[in-house]
């Protein structure tokens, strides 16, 4: 620990704790502090865990951290309940409370309220878990249940005038025609986040005159690909996956490309777009970026309030993906 000789790569999907300073101020929390960060650090410690994974996965053949991942059939992989109770929400096993369903309807109208004051739309979209699109791929089933989505979206329809734009329709209905998601990673490819943004732009459009572009103007091709899912039980698995490139390439002039604050100006459109979103608006930008005169995406639940009062956008779009609805019950996510 102390030599700095491990050398093996992690695969674990977390951060690397960093050595506390050293303050005598509050021993309680540096003796915690100092414990934490050896239990995360100690000599070989990566080494060790690579080791259990490799002999769980590649000689007992068993699914080495059955929390974190779940192998499914045909080389499918899924985040399992260790991340926001994913699969027992994907059987509806994890209902919201009614005091879950208020906090998030208030939280919501509070945004919509302040926006509309500012004659900015907002909009509330919802991408589906991998787990809702490819369910058969799962290694079992359950009986099913009404998932958190399905309870929110009925509980808005009664008891408010936010709407959620859906996509786990669309995407379905398209799911025969093209693989819509990595096997290996949490994430859509280009296929499916193109298929999500032309929906969103379908509901845009009943309220702004906007179109979405074709799937014409993209030339589909297959690259190479490795997932963030495999890693995480040392397994480095390479697939290959649909790729959309734009033909002609378009005029988008980069305003600012940090991951948590991406800033694009196309001066072929009209209307502005703030999109406060996570990383499942990744692989959507560039269409969005086709389709707005400005575009700020913002690595962040919480509206940025100057950050609007400076762009002044006509639309507003809220983007959380469906494992992390409970976010919305939370006052300062927002």
């Amino acid at each position: 620990m102390l030599s700095g000789l491990e050398t093996t790569m992690t695969n674990e999907n977390k951060k690397i704790t960093k050595l506390p300073d050293f303050n005598l101020t509050n021993p309680k929390r540096l003796v915690s502090d100092y414990k934490s960060y050896y239990e995360n650090n100690f000599g070989l410690r990566t080494s060790f865990v690579n080791t259990y994974l490799s002999f769980k996965t590649n000689i007992l053949k068993e699914n080495p951290l059955p929390h974190q991942v779940i192998k499914g059939e045909e080389g499918w992989y899924f985040l399992g309940n260790a991340h926001s109770d994913i699969l027992n929400d994907t059987f509806g096993n994890v209902p919201f409370t009614n005091a879950d369903l208020n906090a998030i309807t208030v939280n919501l109208e509070n945004i919509e309220r302040y926006l509309s004051s500012k004659q900015i739309k907002f909009y509330l979209v919802v991408p589906p878990n991998k787990q809702t699109i490819y369910q058969e791929k799962l290694p079992f089933q359950l009986n099913q249940n009404t998932k958190r989505l399905e309870q929110l979206q009925n509980h808005l329809n009664k008891h408010s005038t936010v709407q959620i734009i859906s996509l786990e329709k669309r995407l379905l209905s398209e799911k025969k025609q093209h693989q819509l998601f990595y096997k290996t990673d949490t994430h859509w490819n280009d296929y499916g986040a193109f298929l999500g943004y032309t929906e969103v732009i379908k509901a845009i459009s009943h309220d702004f005159k906007i179109a979405a572009s074709s799937l014409s103007d993209y030339h589909l091709t297959t690259i190479p690909f490795t997932g963030d899912i495999t890693p995480m039980i040392n397994k480095h698995s390479r697939e290959r996956s649909l790729k959309l490139e734009k033909k002609p390439s378009s005029i988008i002039d980069t305003l600012s490309k940090a991951y948590t604050f991406q800033h694009y100006k196309n001066d072929a459109q009209d209307l502005k777009l703030i999109m406060h979103c996570d990383s499942f608006s990744d692989a959507w930008i560039p269409f969005f970026n086709e389709t707005f005169n400005e575009t700020v995406f913002v690595r962040t639940f919480e509206l940025d309030y100057a950050l609007i009062e400076k762009i002044q956008p006509d639309i507003v779009i809220l983007e959380i993906i469906e494992r992390n609805l409970m976010t919305l019950t939370n006052k300062k996510n927002l």
